[in-house]
Parts: structure tokens; C-alpha cells; sequence
């Protein structure tokens, strides 16, 4: 009796072993797929100058075929105000150029068309838009009619653009829709519309678009307060037939107790495409305990999100997971985001297996020693992953822009 117990302790063991064994090679395989390039300096350190990477949707860094297009808002002339930088496909850096007005501006945007680039920003209250191309720098416009704020771009079909923004009106802020075209390197507004044709009695804030290619329609996504506490919703159209009602996309959960609110929260989306969907990422306060986590949902034909999934994995319980960001090309799709499970605030990655999620990676360059946050993800048609964050060697101390490459072996 005494062997046989031993024996079958033996065997329990060796399962463990292997289990373990199995979860070990699983994260070594996973993290020798990546390689990541040293990190460049977008916009250095200097003393007093606070630098924001923090647009709707994260969209704070574009690539393709034009090359890296990056941009942020800092104080270095003594007044908020929108630079970029460009990084060509051989990776040559070149200066930083001033892009906004004389007045306080926030949270740009950034998004490739076929010759360029396209900026979004907002300006003294007001959502503006310049393209940046070989001739240079293109007169700007103004989209919105009152205050408004949190632009984000999106390409379309046949060069058509989407322009998405929040805009107060006398009662409630109301998400706003553009489409635009581009003649000779310069915008012009083809039709302007309220988006949610049927708007609760809330604000509607932080709007985010992706071009639905298999349904030849938009997917826009927005933080809706019609029922007191946020959710997600979403709708899908065209330029020029509107879009439906708004949907939800997170998966409501029961109030808990009237010391925790109305219900779990929701804040900050972001939009990629991915084979034929729509892939959607965002942070979810639903487990109460431990803070935001991020979670993500897939748009299929009927424009609606399905099941919920939970992107980090299990070593992130506990910790609250900031400012998620996605980006997908041919069939690959990728998430990014900020926690401080090691101590510090590092950037992590998930990548979507086609079963789920993967393990997450602190990645190389973005992580370890100093304060690691507010990263934005962009990826090439070479599903080549071009990030960029904001880094400080200390909590509270002066900030800095970098920037990194992945390259998924395969």
C-alpha cells in the first residue's frame, strides 16, 4: 500500500512537471517571436515641459507606407501646443515641426491617406484638421460649430475619410460625424452630421472609427452616460446614408451594491480592423475589486460586438491595467497598455492567437527601470509594430517621448 501511494505521488508530480513544463515553454516560444528595436527619443527631457500622449482612441502614432508619423501636445513654447515627428520606412528621423495655432491645444491625432498624413487636434475649443505631405504642410480647417473636443480619424473607401468628435449642444455633448476628401493634398468636408440618431439624456464623449471592409461601412464607438453610469456603444453607416442606433458593446453588469454606483464602468476604446471585423479594446472597471482591466470584443457583419474577453492574463490580477491600445494588419492584431505589477509602470502586449489571447510581455525597451505609460500602438502593412509612450525616470518627474519597433518572427 505504501508503494503504490508513492507511486501515484510520483505520478502527480510528473504531471505537475509537465504542466509547468509545458507553461514555460509556451512563454519562452512566445517571447522569442518578437524582436523589438532600441528605443529613440521622439521628444526629449527638459525642465518644466510636460509631454501628453493621450488622444481618443490612442491614436497617437500612424505607419505605413508613407513611413512613422507621430504626434503629441507639450508646453515647451509656454503654451499647450500639437508637434510631429516623421520617421521614413529606412528609419531616418527628422525634426520636430509645430503643427497647431497660437492657441492652447490637446489630444492630436494622427492618420495616413493615400500622399500623407492627416492631423486632428483640438484648439481653443474647436476640432481642427491639416494634412502633411511631400509639399508640405496644408492650410487647416476647422470641423465643429460650438465646443468640442476628442477627435479621431479613420480611412474609408475610395479615399474617403471619417472624422469623428464629441461637441456640446444646449443640453448634452453629442458625438459628431465628418466625411472628407482630399484634392491636391488639401481637405475638404463632404458632409458634417450628428451620429446617434436616437441620443440618450447624457454626454457622449471620446469617439473612435474603423472602416468595417467586409460590410463597406464604418464602425464608430463612443462613452455613452445615458444610463448615469458609462458604457460603451457603438453604431455602424456611411457617410452618406447615417448611422444606426447606438448599440452597447460592454457587457452590463448587475449594480452591486449602492456603494459602488449604478454599475460597473467602462472609459477610453480603441478601434482596429482584423480580418473582416472590427476589433475593440478598452478599459472595464467590472472587476470592482482590483481597478480597470482591459477587455476586448469583435464586430462581425451585423456591425454588433459580440462576447467580452479579457486581453492580460492571469499574473496582472490585482494590479488595474491604464490606457489601452490595438492595432491589427493581415490577420495579426496586437494590444498594448500601462501597469505597475513589477513595481513601476511598464508597457505591456498581447497578442490575439485565434483561440484567445496570449501571455503578456513586458516589452524590451518600455519596461524596467523608470515610469512607463500612455503607450500608443500603430501597425504597418508588414504587420511591423511601431509604438510610442511617455517615459519618466522617476514618479513626478519630467517627461520624455520615445519610440520602438516589433518584428514578429514566423
Amino acid at each position: 500500500m505504501k508503494k503504490q501511494k508513492t507511486s501515484s505521488f510520483k505520478h502527480s508530480l510528473l504531471i505537475v512537471a509537465a504542466i509547468i513544463s509545458s507553461y514555460l515553454y509556451n512563454i519562452v516560444v512566445w517571447a522569442d517571436k518578437w524582436t523589438f528595436s532600441k528605443p529613440v527619443e521622439i521628444a526629449r527631457q527638459q525642465a518644466g515641459v510636460f509631454h501628453h500622449v493621450d488622444s481618443s482612441g490612442r491614436q497617437n502614432i500612424s505607419a505605413g507606407d508613407n513611413g512613422v508619423f507621430m504626434v503629441w501636445e507639450d508646453n515647451r513654447s509656454g503654451t499647450p501646443s500639437i508637434y510631429l515627428r516623421t520617421a521614413s520606412s529606412d528609419g531616418k528621423f527628422y525634426p520636430a515641426i509645430k503643427i497647431s495655432g497660437a492657441g492652447e491645444a490637446y489630444d492630436p491625432v494622427a492618420q495616413e491617406f493615400t500622399g500623407g498624413h492627416i492631423v486632428g487636434w483640438e484648439e481653443t475649443g474647436q476640432i481642427w484638421l491639416r494634412t502633411f505631405t511631400e509639399e508640405g504642410l496644408g492650410v487647416p480647417i476647422k470641423l465643429s460649430d460650438k465646443n468640442a473636443g476628442h477627435i479621431n480619424l479613420t480611412n474609408g473607401n475610395k479615399d474617403e475619410l471619417l472624422a469623428v468628435w464629441s461637441e456640446s449642444t444646449e443640453q448634452h455633448r453629442r458625438i459628431m460625424y465628418a466625411g472628407l476628401g482630399i484634392d491636391a493634398g488639401q481637405l475638404h468636408i463632404i458632409k458634417k452630421s450628428p451620429l446617434d440618431i436616437r441620443p440618450g439624456a447624457g454626454d457622449q464623449d471620446y469617439p473612435i472609427a474603423a472602416y468595417h471592409e467586409s460590410m463597406t461601412t464604418y464602425v464608430v464607438m463612443w462613452e455613452d452616460r445615458r444610463y448615469k453610469n458609462v458604457m460603451m456603444f457603438s453604431a455602424m453607416g456611411t457617410v452618406k446614408d447615417g448611422f444606426s442606433v447606438g448599440m452597447q458593446a460592454n457587457e452590463l453588469k448587475a449594480p452591486i451594491s449602492g456603494l459602488y454606483g449604478v454599475a460597473s464602468g467602462v472609459a477610453r476604446g480603441a478601434l482596429t480592423t482584423f480580418n473582416k471585423y472590427v476589433a475593440a479594446v478598452w478599459s472595464d472597471k467590472r472587476n470592482f475589486r482590483f481597478g480597470y482591466d482591459v477587455f476586448a470584443a469583435f464586430a462581425r457583419n451585423s456591425g454588433r460586438f459580440g462576447e467580452n474577453q479579457i486581453v492580460q492574463d492571469g499574473f496582472a490580477e490585482g494590479y488595474e491595467q491604464w490606457h489601452p491600445t490595438i492595432a491589427g494588419m493581415n490577420g495579426d492584431l496586437a494590444v498594448a497598455w500601462d501597469d505597475d505589477r513589477d513595481g513601476d509602470s511598464d508597457i505591456w502586449l498581447s497578442y490575439y492567437t485565434g483561440d484567445g489571447w496570449s501571455d503578456d510581455i513586458a516589452v524590451p525597451g518600455a519596461s524596467g527601470r523608470g515610469i512607463q505609460t500612455h503607450p500608443s500602438l500603430a501597425m504597418d502593412s508588414s504587420s511591423e509594430l511601431h509604438l510610442v509612450w511617455v517615459h519618466r525616470d522617476q514618479e513626478g518627474g519630467p517627461t520624455r517621448v520615445r519610440y520602438l519597433r516589433g518584428t514578429l518572427s514566423r
